[in-house]
């Protein structure tokens, strides 16, 4: 890899397989985990905040075309459970990355919480009319 495509993309591809490392960490110790966030360089944050960006939005589109949001969101559980770590990293790198993709990221998390908030709501039954 390094004699094919320098020794700054070997480097950099290491750091992103490290965000893994970081993840897992942020289950036991999300303040350590927060730290190596933080200490990230610019270009690795930024390709960690595109990734997350690219994954939400397909996800997102998945729920859009999904005959049962509530089925869909209930397959997609374990996903689900990565939005609290994904705030994270929107916070820890958002001072280091174009303030666009930020934006995106932070719109996406929104929509995200709003199309969840939707499809877990309990459905609403039609009322039956009392005789008066």
């Amino acid at each position: 890899m390094a004699a094919r495509c320098g020794i700054d993309t070997l480097i950099a591809l290491w750091l992103l397989q490290g965000e893994e490392t970081i993840a897992g960490l942020f289950r036991h110790d999300p303040q350590a985990a927060t730290r190596r966030l933080t200490g990230l360089r610019p270009d690795i944050a930024a390709a960690l905040v595109a990734d997350k960006t690219v994954r939400i939005g397909a996800v997102l589109a998945g729920a859009r075309q999904a005959r049962d949001a509530r089925v869909y969101w209930a397959q997609h559980r374990g996903f689900l459970l990565t939005l609290p770590y994904v705030r994270v990293v929107l916070a820890a790198t958002s001072d280091r990355i174009p303030a666009s993709l930020a934006g995106e990221l932070d719109r996406l998390i929104r929509q995200l919480r709003r199309a969840v908030m939707t499809a877990t709501q309990p459905p609403v039954r039609a009322r039956r009319r009392q005789p008066a």
